[in-house]
């Protein structure tokens, strides 16, 4: 199995979820517009091999991280949706991070989907599909602060992938 890509944006937050066989990431991030700040929390996760269990569709599946730093769990919900839950203590400099976020699909979305080469090995190539208007509802808690995410108010992307 070739690697396997999984990434949900949303408005405020990123998060980026990767297998790359050899290697993998966990990436959270805060991005703070109205003040020009950047948070991240960055984990790197040797020899995965595939163990992350990422799905094999964008509209199905869980992928979880549970370690002694972080629980990250994305999860596909019906109707297209998929659920963020979000548990890092030690986010930026233990004022932790936690939450969850349902990213809904409106009725008129539509997926787009697109197919990459690799430039220095014509044999790879690259799949993705993109979901640009889910609509945001949640809590974020960073600190002792509430990031509330209303669906009037909050937009947010998903994009899925898989490479060879």
């Amino acid at each position: 199995m070739g690697p396997l890509f999984y990434f949900i944006r949303a408005s405020l937050p990123l998060f980026a979820l990767a297998d790359y066989g050899l290697r993998g990431c966990l990436q959270v991030s805060l991005v703070d517009l109205a003040n020009n700040k950047s948070l991240r929390f960055r984990q790197g996760l040797a020899l995965p091999f595939g163990s992350l269990s990422l799905p094999e569709s964008s509209s199905s599946g869980t992928a979880k991280i549970m370690n002694r730093l972080s629980n990250v769990d994305f999860s596909a919900i019906e109707n297209g949706g998929k659920i963020i839950k979000v548990d890092i203590p030690s986010f930026d400099t233990n004022k932790g991070l936690r939450g969850a976020l349902i990213l809904s699909s409106p009725p008129e979305a539509e997926i787009m989907a697109s197919i990459g080469a690799n430039h220095k090995n014509t044999a790879e190539f690259f799949y993705s599909q993109r979901q640009p208007s889910l609509i945001v509802e949640g809590v974020m808690r960073y600190g002792d602060r509430d990031i509330v995410f209303m669906k009037d108010e909050a937009f947010g992307v998903f994009n899925w992938g898989r490479g060879l």
